[in-house]
């Protein structure tokens, strides 16, 4: 027998799998991947979840979204506060990831 969950609106269905996660670490892809990036940073930030782990790997792809972040949305706009882009590290190295999580969770 199988059991299944059915849910009426997606965030239900994204906060459910998001909670007991202890860390994330987000691999360069596409606007499935930058949605669920922005929505757990979201709830981090509006404190709805745990601050948690949030590993971006790869320089060369999110740098350019972190300067996006920084120059434009912190600084330009001020939509986000000035600490909020360190909801997030950017890593280059499966160690580097390894050592924050291990010291994280």
């Amino acid at each position: 027998m199988k059991k299944s969950i059915g849910f009426q609106f997606p965030f239900t269905r994204k906060l459910i799998i998001t909670t007991p996660s202890k860390a994330f670490v987000f691999f360069p892809g596409g606007f499935g991947t930058l949605h669920q990036l922005f929505e757990v940073l979201t709830l981090i930030q509006t404190k709805k979840v745990e601050k948690m782990p949030v590993i971006l790997f790869s320089h060369k792809y999110w740098e350019p979204l972190h300067m996006f972040i920084k120059s434009v949305m912190v600084h330009d706009l001020d939509t986000i506060h000035n600490e909020d882009d360190e909801l997030y590290q950017i890593v280059d190295s499966v160690d580097s990831v390894m050592k924050i999580i291990e010291c994280k969770v």
